[in-house]
């Protein structure tokens, strides 16, 4: 018996409204709570004019637990590294950001932080520790695969007692939703010293995986002294503090997680 046109619209209709809540159903609304987990292991070399290159072994992590109260983010960092000089360094810190979030759109907001940085040298009683207390903003702003960002704001030494600034911006780009792209570049300035510095990440997520790879390279550049690291590192992924990864690498990155660590270099990886 031939189907009515009516019939056949109304079939169509039902199918897509079906298509559409299975659709919608793949990536539920998201958790009031989750968190990062990375690590990375790698090398750092570092090279003042005049002398030989010094190299070492790096490695370290960092941990983020973001909460989300409607449009409003809230995340605490805690993160440390080390490295393997002759004069070998090592540091601790936490830190945290406050702000306004639409996925779609933007987010925009302030962040702090506080680093204790071990400088332990071969010559006795010439261990040194800085502190170093950075506070100011961040945004970024979201097109399509697109990622812009910046972020600005006050650094101190309260060791040393100088204060300065700091400023960066970054790119980031989606090659698709859990393959990403990002490179971060800016100042900062202590003093008289003001210190380009340089930043380059690619990381990938398998889909529908809770864990993450990338390799990231961190640089600065001061008149007679250049510092390199590279390292290779995993990021796990918990919303609503389960292994299940309803959402892309993009989405997570969009929603709930802003930068932990800013990655300036003084010797050591200073966040």
């Amino acid at each position: 018996m031939r189907r009515s046109q009516p019939f056949r619209v109304a079939s169509c209709a039902l199918a897509g409204l079906l298509l559409a809540v299975s659709a919608g159903a793949d990536e539920p609304a998201p958790a009031a709570v989750a968190a990062r987990v990375e690590g990375y292991l790698g090398g750092a070399v570092i090279h003042e004019s005049g002398n030989d290159r010094d190299s070492a072994v790096d490695a370290g992590g960092a941990g983020s637990f973001s909460a989300l109260i409607g449009p409003v983010y809230l995340q605490a960092d805690v993160f440390g590294d080390y490295n393997a000089f002759n004069s070998a360094a090592s540091d601790v810190g936490f830190g945290g950001h406050l702000g306004y979030s639409d996925p779609e759109l933007f987010s925009v907001g302030a962040s702090f932080s506080y680093q204790e940085i071990n400088w332990r040298r071969d010559i006795p009683n010439r261990d040194v520790e800085d502190d170093y207390l950075r506070a100011g903003g961040e945004a970024e702003l979201y097109l399509d695969a697109l990622t812009l960002g910046a972020m600005g704001g006050y650094l101190e030494n309260a060791e040393r007692d100088k204060g300065g600034y700091y400023a960066r911006g970054l790119v980031r780009y989606y090659l698709w939703d859990d393959l990403k792209l990002e490179v971060n570049g800016g100042v900062a300035k202590f003093g008289s010293g003001t210190q380009p510095q340089a930043r380059a990440l690619v990381e990938y997520r398998p889909p529908a995986w809770p864990i993450g790879f990338f390799a990231r390279w961190d640089g600065a550049f001061k008149s007679g002294l250049d510092q390199n690291f590279a390292v290779l590192g995993f990021r796990l992924y918990l919303e609503g503090l389960s292994l299940d990864s309803p959402r892309s690498l993009r989405a997570t990155d969009r929603i709930y997680f802003r930068e932990s660590c800013q990655g300036f270099l003084f010797g050591a990886r200073a966040c």
